[in-house]
């Protein structure tokens, strides 16, 4: 086993043993050759919730890479998580075809920053956005049917606050 499902493994028997029934396996930024053989050691139950990121380096498109991994493994993950993207970005990818038609996919680990990821790894600084502006978004994507929501590059938890207070007030 590699030191990364090592890691995992025990992540996902301590989260297990804790009463915790949905774990974040892994945030991957590439397509993985093999998924059933990298999910079976420690997710023998299906409770796992994937993160992959929205742009990944060799442009496999995102749906094609959930199509792959829900076809590759029994049971399959949980859900998809997508990280490392805007809520604007996020918001066009799902209306394109290349989106995955799958309902597993079920939110967002966004980015402050409106810049894509490719432009964003080149900076020597972080791109924070406006916490209002990243809640409004993230609101609307609830509204859309989007459920897990949270924070990736650039945000902190002013935005998180902000977006707590916009789902709480409605």
């Amino acid at each position: 086993m590699s030191g990364l499902t090592d890691c995992l493994k025990t992540a996902s028997v301590v989260l297990a043993d804790g009463g915790i029934e949905t774990r974040l396996i892994y945030e991957f930024h590439r397509p993985l050759p093999d998924f059933a053989s990298f999910l079976a050691p420690f997710d023998a139950e299906g409770r796992a919730a994937l993160s992959p990121i929205y742009c990944l380096p060799d442009d496999t498109p995102l749906g094609d890479m959930v199509a792959r991994i829900e076809a590759g493994a029994t049971p399959g993950p949980l859900h998809f998580l997508i990280g490392c993207v805007h809520p604007t970005r996020f918001s066009a990818a799902m209306a394109a075809p290349a989106w995955p038609m799958s309902d597993r996919v079920v939110g967002l680990k966004a980015n402050a920053s409106t810049l894509p990821p490719e432009v964003l790894d080149k900076l020597d600084h972080l791109e924070e956005g406006k916490p209002e502006v990243f809640a409004a978004l993230m609101a609307g994507l609830h509204a859309d049917g989007q459920k897990v929501l949270g924070g990736c590059c650039g945000t902190s938890d002013t935005h998180i606050r902000a977006l707590a207070r916009r789902l709480t007030t409605r």
